[in-house]
C-alpha cells in the first residue's frame, strides 16, 4: 500500500493558465512554537508506524548548581520533550503489543541541530548505548545530512520560482 506524502509546496493551475502557489511553512520562531507545529503536522499526517505523538508540557526540572547540588531549574525552555509511540511490523524483531516509546529531547539549537533520542524500553542493539540513546557519531551524521538537505531544498525552490511566469527565468524579474 503506497502512502501519500504531503509536501509543503502546493501548485495549482487554474482555468485561463493562472497559477496558484501556496507554501505551508512552520512558524518563523524556533523553540516550543516550532515543535508544537511539527507535532501537529505529525499527528495530522501520521507516517506508517506512528501510534502517538505528544509535546510534553514544561515542568519543574532539577539541575546541578556550581557546587554540584541538585536544585530546581527553570520551569520552561529547552530541552523540550516530545514523546512518540511507534509500532514496528509484527514480523519485526522489535515488535511489541503497545509499540516502542521514544523520547526526543530537543535542545536550544533545534531544528538546526538534531534532537537527542532515547528509547524508553530496554533494547539490546549494537548501535544503542547503555542508556538507550544513540552515540555521538549518529548526531554528527544527522547534522551533515540536515545541512545537505537544506542546501538541496533551497536550490530546488530557487529553480521552481525561476521557472514560474514572472520569475528569474521569465518576465518581471521576481527574486527568490
Amino acid at each position: 500500500m503506497a502512502s501519500r506524502i504531503e509536501l509543503p509546496l502546493r501548485l495549482v493551475v487554474l482555468p485561463g493558465g493562472r497559477v496558484h502557489l501556496s507554501l505551508r511553512l512552520p512558524p518563523a520562531s524556533s523553540g516550543r512554537a516550532f515543535l508544537e507545529w511539527e507535532v501537529q503536522q505529525l499527528v495530522a499526517h501520521k507516517p506508517p508506524g506512528l501510534m502517538h505523538a505528544e509535546l510534553l508540557p514544561d515542568g519543574p526540572r532539577m539541575v546541578l548548581d556550581a557546587d554540584g547540588e541538585a536544585v530546581e531549574g527553570p520551569l520552561c525552555g529547552p530541552p523540550y520533550q516530545v514523546l512518540l509511540r511507534i509500532q514496528r511490523p509484527r514480523s519485526g524483531v522489535y515488535w511489541s503489543e503497545g509499540g516502542l516509546v521514544v523520547r526526543l529531547l530537543c535542545g536550544e539549537g533545534y531544528p538546526a541541530s538534531p534532537p537527542e533520542v532515547r528509547f524508553e524500553a530496554l533494547l539490546h542493539h549494537f548501535f544503542l548505548d547503555d542508556l538507550g540513546g544513540l552515540p555521538d557519531l549518529f548526531y554528527e551524521v544527522m547534522q551533515d545530512l540536515a545541512e545537505a538537505d537544506a542546501e538541496e531544498r533551497a536550490a530546488s525552490l530557487s529553480h521552481l520560482v525561476g521557472s514560474l511566469p514572472g520569475g528569474e527565468g521569465g518576465e518581471g524579474g521576481v527574486e527568490a
